[in-house]
């Protein structure tokens, strides 16, 4: 039966060997070391700088046709008439069977009176196919009108005539004609020729009239008492 050693032999035996083994170079292995190792965690790492580019992309100008219509200059056609306005003495037009009076120009050099002309001016009537109406109503508008008109001279209104009636015969062309209302002598010779001129034009605008024949109501000829002028 094998003997048991005691546990004071057995730390004697223990420290002989450690001496033993320190002075043969004999080293008793070091102890290990053990390295833990982290597992990687779930927490992101910071990003990192990020480098924006600072160099702005300037826009490059491309030219791009449009559709902008450019006004152009259109040529007026050679053919086309220009109505040049022309100076009347009318602001409107005036119809082809209008009944017209007569005006006195003065100093014009004309054939009438003292080296003056005579003027028609529109009464604004239009003809109403009886001569008759036509003559009356020329000459009452000549009697209602003033001196001047414009600058044309009226030698008959100083006087007051209104034609009391007109007798026409179409079989001879002549209109006897009746003025009432108040005669005024006129200033000189000069001014008699006016008169006369300008009444008598008048009533012989008409193509028809041929001849005419004025008195007053008492029977005496206009022609009669305007011939009283004889010195110029």
């Amino acid at each position: 039966m094998p003997r048991l050693i005691s546990p004071r032999v057995m730390s004697v035996l223990l420290l002989i060997s450690v001496f033993l083994s320190s002075c043969s170079g004999y080293l008793l292995p070091s102890p290990t070391t053990f390295v833990e190792v982290v597992p990687a965690t779930s927490t992101p790492l910071p990003p990192s700088a990020t480098f924006t580019s600072t160099v702005t992309t300037t826009p490059t100008l491309t030219s791009t046709p449009t559709n902008t219509l450019t006004p152009s200059t259109t040529p007026t056609p050679s053919d086309t008439p220009t109505i040049t306005p022309t100076a009347t003495n009318s602001p409107y037009v005036i119809p082809e069977n209008a009944i017209m009076m007569y005006f006195t120009i003065l100093g014009s050099g004309g054939p009438v009176a003292c080296g003056d002309s005579l003027y028609a001016v529109y009464t604004g009537h239009v003809r109403t196919g009886d001569t008759e109406e036509d003559i009356r109503i020329a000459l009452n508008s000549l009697f209602s009108s003033g001196q001047y008109f414009g600058g044309l001279y009226n030698a008959v209104y100083p006087n007051n005539f209104r034609v009391q009636s007109v007798d026409f015969k179409q079989s001879t062309g002549k209109a006897v004609i009746v003025l009432k209302g108040g005669y005024v002598k006129p200033a000189d010779y000069c001014d008699s020729r006016r008169y006369r001129e300008q009444i008598w034009a008048t009533a012989r605008r008409f193509p028809e009239v041929k001849n005419i024949g004025i008195s007053l109501t008492n029977g005496i000829l206009l022609g009669d008492l305007l011939a009283a002028f004889t010195d110029k």
